[in-house]
């Protein structure tokens, strides 16, 4: 089982400039927030952590869930889950600001991401469609506290609970679970996974494909909005997880210091190619028709060709693309 962080906001008004946190909460309850104080004072004694009132700001955490998002995707859960530690004591316990990009960028860093990587993320609008695309989701799904558990996407469990609720939870979860497969039909394999991850493995290796693109939007949008696929990644390059594996968008360039006899360059004659994707589906008729309703032009329908049904499009930059069917006799 894999614990990831998803993000939502209790208090999406909170303001943009960081002001003194039992300030705002008096402004927001009254003099009752004292009392807040006092039971979150007792729970977090209890677990060894220090909370300093006098200290804490309170800010819009919208920067904040941007990052963190962020460390999931390209850096996976463990580095997520330090962030998350950091920026609990940041915000509660140093009196930092969440807020500002450049604490959040420095925090990002001891947590293991590179530096420069948060900043310009943060300086950028990646990721912010994605962004308010599960904040939607967590209020669907009808999240309205903290902390909410949600289980193999369905299962909702609210707020602190006893570890037999957990279990009892989970025991549940396993018993309906369906069995895995390999993949499904006119998704080609990309199901409800509820967050795409980036091709970064803790051990062994992860097989993508690399396309050089004159416009990467136009293509990562190709890849997501045509062929299904999640993004990872927007910007150069953009990464998008498509089924089981990933592709990777950049525009071309000349030689580097690795390649130094090696240009970059989309495919000058659309009608020559010495290697394509191979996409393989388990009823091309449904993905022909579904790809087609959205925007994908076949070279040509679906052709059997006894062993195996086959067709093949191209990318807005020319890049060949097979589709295909394995018959099984």
């Amino acid at each position: 089982m894999e614990v990831g962080f998803r993000p939502y906001q209790l208090d999406p008004e909170a303001p943009p400039v960081a002001v003194p946190l039992g300030e705002y909460l008096e402004k927001r309850f009254g003099r009752s927030g004292d009392g807040m104080h006092r039971q979150v004072d007792a729970a977090a004694e209890a677990e060894g952590i220090s909370i300093a009132w006098d200290r804490a700001l309170s800010a819009n955490t919208r920067t904040a869930h941007r990052l963190l998002r962020l460390a999931g995707l390209e850096y996976g859960p463990d580095v997520q889950h330090a962030l998350v530690e950091r920026l609990f004591d940041l915000r509660f316990t140093r009196g930092g600001n969440i807020a500002d990009p450049e604490q959040l960028a420095d925090e990002g860093a001891a947590a293991g991401m590179g530096r420069e990587r948060a900043q310009t993320y943060l300086a950028s609008e990646d990721g912010v469609r994605e962004l308010e695309a599960e904040f939607e989701k967590a209020r669907e799904i009808g999240v309205r506290a903290v902390p909410t558990f949600v289980f193999d996407g369905k299962w909702v469990v609210q707020g602190a609970q006893s570890k037999e609720k957990f279990l009892e939870v989970l025991v549940e979860v396993a018993r309906t679970a369906p069995p895995i497969v390999a993949a499904d039909s006119a998704g080609a394999g990309q199901g409800d996974n509820p967050m795409p991850e980036a091709p970064n493995p803790n051990e062994g290796i992860r097989l993508t494909h690399f396309i050089v693109s004159d416009d990467v939007e136009r293509s990562r949008s190709f890849y997501t909005d045509v062929l299904g696929g999640e993004t990872v990644r927007e910007g150069e390059p953009s990464i998008v997880q498509l089924a089981n594996s990933w592709i990777i968008i950049n525009v071309g360039g000349g030689p580097t210091v690795d390649k130094p006899d090696v240009i970059l360059e989309t495919p000058p004659d659309p009608n020559r190619a010495s290697s394509f994707l191979n996409i393989r589906v388990a009823d091309i008729q449904a993905v022909y028709e579904e790809w087609r309703s959205r925007g994908a032009e076949f070279i040509t329908p679906p052709k059997d060709l006894g062993e195996e049904i086959r067709c093949y499009i191209r990318d807005p930059d020319g890049h060949l693309i097979e589709v295909g069917q394995t018959v099984r006799a």
